[in-house]
């Protein structure tokens, strides 16, 4: 919002939003929306500035189990324009932890609705754990 930029953010942690409004109270109201809400009911948020240039999930989805998370994966298309970007941060599942998406559940999430631009397969620096980047443009 340093740029100009617009922005809206969705967490259904309280507390998340309590220090989004703090990190945002700087900036004029009209730049910014912070609503907690159920992700996965997206669709229900009347207040979104749709459409999008970009959504950023950074842990969000990946905690959605992959048959559930369809909705949430149509209902970012709907808020992007076409041709616009979702970033997607996911960890990868592993034998102590189960949540999380694989390469292959974010390429079946998102066919129909997005191309897979670009991805970074890694580990997250701050736990170790197999994640990865993926950039995704919403066909429209």
């Amino acid at each position: 919002m340093q740029h100009g930029w617009q922005a809206d953010g969705v967490d259904f942690v309280p507390r998340a939003i309590e220090q989004a409004q703090e990190k945002l109270a700087e900036f004029p109201a009209e730049m910014f929306g912070v609503y907690c809400h159920d992700v996965t009911k997206l669709h229900e948020l009347p207040n979104l500035r749709a459409p999008y240039d970009m959504v950023v999930d950074i842990g969000c989805g990946h905690g959605i189990p992959v048959d559930e998370a369809v909705q949430y994966a149509q209902d970012i298309s709907s808020l992007l324009r076409p041709g616009g970007v979702w970033m997607l941060y996911a960890h990868e599942p592993t034998e102590e932890h189960d949540f999380g998406w694989k390469l292959a559940d974010v390429c079946q999430l998102s066919s129909g609705h997005f191309d897979l631009a670009e991805q970074l397969l890694s580990q997250d620096t701050t736990n170790g754990m197999p994640s990865g980047w993926y950039r995704l443009v919403n066909r429209g």
